[in-house]
């Protein structure tokens, strides 16, 4: 997703071309590298970078409208927003549900395991017990691969959400 402009300028998006010119103005006073220590340098200069070419992009009003028009494109409406938001938090409360199951599974599982015994015993109930410890095994597996599937779903889910997209994207990508 590209860059916004108007929070790069730190305006509203119905701003006029007077307020933004000023807010330009402000922010290039603000960030200019001769006005900074030697450590800072590096961090203002791309700071003025970004407030220039938001500059140059919003302060005309021929590249403003095709900017408009294109943040339109990548902009989703606050019900879709709504909806995905709350299918993720009803898919976060069912992974907790199923990791809480698999934890007190795994913890019975712990609890009931014992070493195998060496008295005379029927060997046909230490083939059932064997039966159903391997039955308990692929069932745990089965669950760790579902809970893994949910999480990817998720984070899926998640990264088509446009400014978490771009939280993670600012984060990684410095």
């Amino acid at each position: 997703m590209e860059k916004n402009y108007y929070e790069i300028l730190e305006v509203d998006r119905n701003a006029s071309y007077d307020i933004i010119r000023k807010a330009y103005n402000t922010l290039a006073k603000k960030y200019h590298p001769d006005l900074h220590s030697e450590d800072e340098k590096n961090i203002v200069e791309e700071k003025l970078k970004l407030i220039n070419e938001a500059y140059e992009v919003i302060g005309k009003e021929s590249t403003r409208k095709q900017y408009d028009i294109s943040l339109n494109q990548n902009f989703v409406p606050i019900e879709m927003y709504n909806n995905i938001y709350l299918e993720n938090q009803h898919l976060r409360n069912k992974l907790k549900n199923l990791e809480n199951q698999i934890t007190t599974q795994s913890n019975y599982e712990k609890r009931t395991i014992h070493a195998p015994s060496y008295t005379n015993q029927n060997n046909n109930q230490d083939n059932q017990n064997n039966n159903s410890y391997l039955k308990n095994k692929f069932s745990d597996s089965f669950k760790n691969l579902f809970a893994l599937f949910l999480t990817i779903l998720i984070l899926f889910l998640l990264w088509n959400i446009p400014f978490i997209k771009d939280i993670i994207k600012n984060i990684l990508f410095k």
